[in-house]
């Protein structure tokens, strides 16, 4: 029999989908295991099953859900802890979205950091904007502690130009000041500082890692292609088994693989929409290892376009075998 968490969103709707989030202490990290929409009181139900305690949990809604008409914003609630077999309740209180002003602004939906780096890293981040207001440009501001573990000040920013009403961009950053020797803070925030998101990187003195990566250059969009590459420490080159390997593309997520006892991964995958991407096997770290990451350029082409290619290679082949008999 496994944990039973009622989650209460208010307002009473039904409509809302609810994610539940497991804290994996291994990686530091919250972790989605299950999603539900709420019935007509707003209320859901999860039941889940874990074989050791303690384990910690949370749910969360996200933002721009829209319920009767009115979207809402995004709301976590507070985080459980768990010690045994138990039920446990928790409260969601999304508030209504305001309608869009007449200008640009930024909603921060996302932000994502290394989980862990060595002393002296660069540090690179990315942020997910959504403009719930006007068409134009978005900013966003990035504060930390770089000099000293209770000092926070500016080290890092960028934007995003013509984002249309609604829509939503990934932009990503590097950090003035490179990972100190304690814990790194950062924080993202909007022009007014009214929507912010808070990530902590760890400091560690792990093994350096290095991740390969093997892809295509060209694939058809939709078509299935694998991903491949190994992750072993950089100098004696050992495989490192069983560990995550990240594949996203600007921002996207492909999935995750699991490195095998040679330290070697391999995911299918593919890609929906047209476009010249960076495809990234990231290998987030952990307390023993330092995160590496190996980039892989990819072009994803439409059917149309791949066409226009055929139908040029016989236009040339025609014309040369005309010359050729001419």
């Amino acid at each position: 029999m496994g944990v039973i968490i009622n989650a209460v969103v208010s307002p009473g709707k039904a409509g809302f989908i609810v994610a539940l989030f497991w804290f994996d202490s291994a990686h530091n990290a919250w972790v989605p295991i299950r999603t539900r929409t709420t019935d007509a009181a707003g209320g859901v139900t999860f039941s889940y099953s874990f074989s050791t305690y303690p384990q910690t949990l949370r749910v969360h809604l996200s933002a721009g859900q829209v319920v009767d008409g009115v979207e809402y914003g995004e709301y976590t609630s507070e985080q459980v802890t768990l010690m045994n077999n138990q039920d446990a309740e928790l409260y969601l209180y999304p508030a209504a979205t305001e309608p869009p002003p007449d200008e640009p602004y930024a909603v921060i939906d996302d932000f994502t950091v290394p989980s862990s780096l060595p002393a002296g890293s660069a540090v690179n981040v990315s942020i997910l904007l959504r403009n719930a207001g006007a068409t134009g440009r978005l900013d966003y501001y990035i504060f930390g502690n770089p000099l000293n573990p209770s000092t926070f000040m500016f080290v890092g920013g960028g934007g995003a130009s013509n984002v249309p009403s609604g829509a939503s961009v990934w932009d990503e950053a590097t950090i003035s000041f490179p990972m100190p020797a304690w814990d790194y803070t950062l924080i993202a925030k909007n022009e007014d500082g009214t929507s912010s998101i808070s990530k902590t990187i760890l400091q560690i003195a792990g093994v350096p890692t290095t991740t390969t990566i093997s892809a295509p250059d060209t694939v058809g969009v939709d078509e299935n292609f694998f991903i491949s590459g190994i992750l072993y420490e950089t100098e004696s080159g050992l495989p490192i088994p069983y560990q995550p390997i990240h594949h996203p593309y600007n921002g996207r997520s492909l999935g995750i693989s699991i490195t095998g006892v040679d330290g070697e991964y391999l995911r299918e995958v593919s890609i929906p929409e047209a476009g010249t991407w960076t495809l990234k096997s990231d290998f987030p770290g952990t307390p023993d290892y330092i995160a590496s990451r190996s980039i892989n350029m990819i072009t994803a082409t439409s059917p149309s376009s791949m066409a226009l290619q055929i139908i040029g290679s016989i236009t040339v082949g025609a014309v040369l075998l005309a010359y050729s008999l001419g």
